[in-house]
């Protein structure tokens, strides 16, 4: 259960060192969380539904892999305001967005119309643009 959050931390802290701009850093860490989340869901689903299960010291180190990841999306947010692509991301559209994305294994068809990367994009379209018409 450890491996996929480590996995997605390690690629997440390489696309944060790079030297792109927020709004590409943003949609490859998105793109990325996402093909993880469907290359990995079995184990994803299990962290979900079955933590609890868990014994405790197993338990604190997944919670510990979830926060580090959390302070990653953090970090990625302020250098998008500071590049003026967001508004300051209050804590519920933060927490809504994660859980926009960390949920979509339960849904995601690996073999569906869309690949995680092209849903990716659409929740990055719904989170810069809203659902304003265009």
């Amino acid at each position: 259960l450890r491996t996929p959050h480590r996995e997605i931390i390690e690629e997440a802290d390489a696309i944060l060192e790079g030297a792109a701009s927020p709004e590409h850093k943003l949609r490859e860490m998105t793109r990325a969380y996402l093909r993880n989340l469907v290359e990995k869901r079995a184990a994803w689903m299990i962290t979900s539904r079955d933590l609890g299960a868990l014994a405790e010291q197993h338990r604190a180190e997944i919670a510990s892999l979830q926060r580090r990841h959390q302070a990653q999306w953090r970090e990625l947010f302020n250098l998008c305001e500071q590049a003026g692509l967001v508004r300051k991301v209050s804590d519920l559209h933060f927490r809504g967005f994660l859980g926009m994305l960390s949920q979509a294994f339960n849904w995601i068809d690996p073999g569906g119309r869309m690949s995680p990367s092209e849903i990716a994009d659409a929740y990055l379209d719904l989170l810069l643009n809203g659902l304003k018409p265009r």
